[in-house]
């Protein structure tokens, strides 16, 4: 996703220096004109792949409701969901509501939607689940959860 170096500014002095994208994620990088760490362009970065991830996985889960009630391409709008939150802050009680009027009767959005998230998760999700970020509910690595700020949630509650 980043390109290897990646060229950045620093966030204090506005030096442009290369730096590896793995070091800046890890906010390992220093700007070397001012020794200023890069950290506010490592959690950016972090906070994009996160972004990233939780849309993948959305998608993911609703191509797989989708399959299972049998809609063809292209499928449930969603549209309506974004902008609404955060992607990273989407949860699969989000994804139940933007199915909800495509369920045929006598069928379960919120039951669709936890067997396809445990297909794209590869493990049980559980209904209480649900109202967690997505990347959260189904157990995906994600960047904010291996560098939580000091004394914040790393279940992420709220970004």
């Amino acid at each position: 996703m980043f390109a290897d170096p990646l060229a950045v500014k620093c966030p204090r002095c506005a030096a442009e220096s290369r730096h590896n994208s793995a070091d800046l994620l890890a906010l390992r990088s220093v700007c070397p004109a001012c020794g200023s760490p890069l950290d506010e362009v490592g959690r950016r970065m972090g906070v994009g792949l996160d972004e990233t991830s939780a849309f993948a996985i959305w998608a993911e889960v609703l191509l797989g409701v989708e399959d299972r009630l049998g809609i063809p391409s292209p499928g449930i709008p969603d549209g309506d969901v974004f902008g609404t939150k955060a992607l990273v802050e989407l949860t699969l009680l989000d994804l139940v509501r933007a199915i909800a009027g495509h369920v045929p009767p006598g069928a379960e959005a919120s039951g669709l939607v936890l067997e396809s998230a445990e297909q794209v998760a590869g493990r049980p999700v559980s209904a209480i689940d649900m109202g967690r970020p997505i990347l959260h509910a189904l157990g995906i690595p994600h960047w904010s959860a291996r560098h939580a700020e000091p004394g914040a949630a790393a279940d992420g509650g709220g970004m």
